[in-house]
């Protein structure tokens, strides 16, 4: 978002899928190293990773203040920009149907 790319356009620059993209920007799927080696190049950023801490659960505050942090106050529902099959399989099996978002 900060980049000005949909995701889209990011998973072209990376050689992926956008459903892989949005996967990674919700938390949703387990990459390795070098993927996400691939999205920082293609972003022009890097990532600090840190493995092996002791680190606390945040809570959903917590969660939701950095969420909003970076996407805004505006709501954010994914059913909204189309999502690929294999996302909307994705949501189902959370279950976050589009009536979720509707509340």
């Amino acid at each position: 978002k900060v980049l000005g790319l949909t995701q889209e356009e990011l998973a072209s620059r990376v050689g992926t899928t956008q459903a892989m993209i949005s996967r990674l920007e919700s938390g949703r799927g387990s990459f390795n190293l070098p993927f996400l080696d691939r999205v920082a190049r293609a972003s022009g950023g890097s990532m600090n990773l840190l493995i092996g801490l002791d680190t606390p659960s945040l809570s959903s505050a917590e969660k939701r203040r950095r969420v909003t942090a970076v996407l805004g106050e505006r709501p954010f529902d994914p059913w909204e920009r189309d999502p690929a099959a294999v996302e909307v399989q994705s949501l189902l099996a959370d279950g976050l149907t589009r009536e979720h978002f509707q509340g």
